[in-house]
């Protein structure tokens, strides 16, 4: 595609997360009074708690699963009761916890919280629960030993690794920036981009390198062409670009969309379908997976059924966004459809879907420039599902 080609891609809402509540096991009491041929006991089974993602206030949480036994009729036998409650508490004891933060509200998480809610985590012994944090965030987190894994971009691993960190990349889910680059409408070609100002989040982000890599590939200096004026979230550039205090600016695919819907903008590249890499990666410390491994490829296979799921499913996988991103069924459909192609039934990571972005976050920060980038990947956990049959 030519440099001046004008992209558009639908509109996909921000994922919102997910809580679940552990239930409690009921515990009967039984009485032998003196005199006495029988003292009533009542019991109950205990449901093992779901894994769900932990929500902010104002994201709705997940329906409780918790089991709601009703009074043990006169007929009932105490021991039985007992027994239930004692398999299901065996049972929830059982599922290991994983801790798991991710770095975005978007589509390219639907197969976690499809995972999460159609419980493929529990199935395979697992009782994950996350939470978001942006990348910076998210790996201290990780290295505090606070959460165990990362489902985020890649950025913020290399970042950590060219500090000397033990991270490992595990996974690429999704290998593309999924942002618009939005501009007003007097903008048509790279050379009207020329002293124009862009808005941009701090150096070496996901937003400051998607910037560059979209100014570089339009044949544009990002150092001399444009201004870059320097704003955190992209609601404030966005609201900046309709006060027209900004130019144009890379936004996420809904806010994008909706800045298009005035009329006064237009996407002039979309950053997914032209398959610039920037990939959504599984990540964990080296030093806590040498003594986790069984638990680290459960979660994985867990992540590649559920891709699946999320691929082969598209009623649930659309109401699944829905019910926790509060969106309606249009915004809903169309983040499906934008996400699902992009989604890796196999996601193998390999260096080169990181050397591009390696290559421009190195101008904020030489030591990237110097990584071995394939001494940050392990992909044994996707390829031992791969022989197992899981993916395809």
């Amino acid at each position: 595609m030519e440099p001046g080609t004008i992209l558009s891609r639908t509109a996909f809402g921000a994922v919102g997360l997910l809580r679940t509540s552990v239930t409690a096991a009921r515990r009967c009491a039984g009485a032998l009074l003196l005199g006495s041929l029988l003292a009533a006991c009542g019991g109950g089974s205990t449901a093992p708690a779901s894994s769900a993602a932990a929500t902010p206030a104002s994201a709705p949480a997940a329906a409780s699963a918790s089991a709601k036994p009703a009074s043990a009729p006169a007929s009932a036998k105490p021991a039985a009761s007992v027994s239930a409650a004692a398999s299901g508490s065996a049972q929830a004891a059982e599922l290991t916890k994983l801790q798991v933060t991710y770095t975005s509200l978007s589509g390219m998480e639907l197969p976690l919280f499809v995972g999460l809610d159609a419980g493929i985590f529990r199935q395979h012994g697992l009782d994950v629960s996350g939470s978001l944090l942006q990348e910076s965030p998210a790996v201290a987190a990780l290295l505090s030993g606070e959460v165990q894994v990362i489902q985020g971009g890649g950025g913020g691993t290399l970042a950590s690794a060219a500090q000397g960190s033990d991270l490992m990349i595990l996974s690429n889910v999704e290998p593309y920036f999924n942002f618009l680059f939005v501009v007003s409408n007097s903008i048509q070609t790279p050379a009207d981009l020329k002293g124009k100002k862009l808005g941009i989040a701090p150096p070496g982000g996901a937003v400051w390198t998607a910037t560059r890599l979209t100014l570089q590939r339009l044949g544009l200096n990002p150092d001399g062409d444009v201004t870059e004026v320097a704003m955190g979230v992209t609601s404030q550039r966005a609201a900046a670009m309709e006060s027209g205090a900004l130019d144009g600016s890379i936004l996420d695919i809904i806010v994008g969309q909706k800045l298009v819907s005035t009329g006064k903008f237009h996407v002039m590249y979309d950053l997914a379908a032209q398959k610039v890499p920037y990939p959504s990666t599984t990540v964990a410390r080296k030093s806590w997976l040498a003594g986790h491994h069984d638990v680290m490829q459960r979660y994985i296979d867990g992540l590649i059924e559920a891709i699946a799921r999320t691929k082969q499913d598209e009623a649930f996988s659309i109401a699944t966004f829905k019910k926790y991103a509060k969106e309606d069924d249009a915004v809903s459909k169309a983040t499906y459809d934008y996400f699902k192609p992009l989604l890796q039934s196999q996601p193998l990571v390999k260096a080169e879907d990181l050397q591009e972005t390696a290559k421009v976050m190195a101008g904020a920060n030489p030591k990237i420039g110097q990584l071995d980038l394939n001494s940050l990947i392990d992909d044994s956990y996707v390829q031992d599902a791969i022989k197992r049959g899981l993916g395809k």
